[in-house]
């Protein structure tokens, strides 16, 4: 038995001996593991419950006067908010389609675009300060991915000063339930909004919008147009050109259009699809300072209305830029046969 065990241990130390292991090494990497196990084990504990529940993302500055931004995305409701402006768009069942169903076919949709009053902009900072964005988890799963429920993807978006919070789940996860009462009543106030926009006049078959940085606004009816551009100030023109109003001179124009001007405008309408450009085309990654400069275009075509947004730092097709400008040509031509434009200081 004693030349047995003899044996055991003479094999055991032949084996480190070949150069794997010596005692001291083995030692060595024994003690390594006891000492540094608990402190791998604590960072993958953090690691985990950080992955959990941090919706809070650091991100670029919000553009100049834009104190936050709402964006929520479901298959039928996508809302875009700003503080001076809030895209709507929302899809009702048709009566003849039997299901639910994500395909569009089976609805009916519906455009807004408005522009919150101080009542509607209070009610949209009290729902920013009364849920507590940081406390929802960036994530909740579906609890049977295969279930036709996690089929519908939601997603909300909030943007406080420069801090963002985004958060997303679907129809069978486990939400909270002030969650769903924040989108619920986040709707409510936009649709409320909504019924308090005033409807284009009776009888008008065409209204076009068109607005830049605050810097450029078009309101077009067949009977009037209301003209608002800006030119920068003599001391600015050797700088950047910067986003505060006191830059520039204010200058306003009231246009009736005549025959030839309808026309034209008419023509302008029937020209551009519309409906082939996409609602929004986000800035890029790079844009920097160009992306502060907005853009957003309306336009209502008799039932049919489309509503456009990007910036100067978005990539958006040649022939959307080609539309404005023509847009603007039109409406330049009119301003000059009509009677001098008013400025004022903003």
């Amino acid at each position: 038995m004693g030349d047995k065990k003899a044996q055991s241990l003479a094999s055991v130390s032949v084996y480190y001996m070949r150069g794997r292991y010596d005692t001291a090494t083995l030692f060595r990497e024994t003690v390594m593991r006891i000492f540094y196990m608990p402190i791998l084990l604590a960072a993958l504990i953090v690691f985990c419950g950080c992955a959990k529940t941090a919706p809070v993302v650091p991100d670029k500055p919000a553009p100049p006067g834009e104190d936050f931004e709402i964006q929520y995305n479901m298959p039928l409701t996508q809302i875009h908010v700003l503080p001076g402006k809030a895209d709507y768009q929302w899809y009702t069942h048709k009566p003849e389609a039997r299901q639910q169903s994500q395909r569009l076919e089976y609805y009916n949709a519906h455009f807004a675009t408005i522009t919150p009053n101080p009542e509607e902009l209070a009610a949209l900072r009290a729902w920013l300060k009364k849920y507590d964005f940081v406390g929802f988890k960036k994530d909740y799963p579906p609890r049977n991915p295969q279930s036709y429920p996690a089929a519908w993807h939601e997603s909300l978006s909030v943007r406080i000063g420069n801090t963002k919070y985004h958060i997303s789940w679907t129809g069978d996860s486990e939400c909270p339930p002030e969650l769903d009462k924040a989108v619920d009543e986040l709707e409510d106030i936009l649709k409320r909004a909504t019924e308090s926009e005033k409807p284009a006049p009776a009888g008008t078959e065409f209204e076009i919008q068109y607005s830049f940085a605050g810097l450029t606004k078009i309101h077009v009816l067949p009977g009037k147009v209301d003209y608002e551009w800006h030119t920068l100030k003599p001391e600015y023109e050797h700088h950047i050109p910067p986003q505060k109003p006191t830059a520039y001179d204010t200058h306003t124009a009231t246009i009736t259009p005549n025959e030839e001007e309808l026309a034209a405008l008419r023509a302008w309408l029937k020209k551009y699809d519309f409906a082939g450009f996409k609602a929004d085309y986000p800035r890029g990654e790079n844009a920097g300072y160009a992306a502060e400069w907005r853009h957003s275009l309306v336009v209502r075509d008799g039932d049919k209305k489309y509503s456009i947004t990007w910036t100067d730092g978005s990539a958006p097709p040649a022939e959307l830029t080609k539309a404005v400008e023509e847009l603007q040509d039109i409406l330049k031509r009119a301003r000059e046969s009509e009677t001098p434009a008013q400025t004022r200081e903003p």
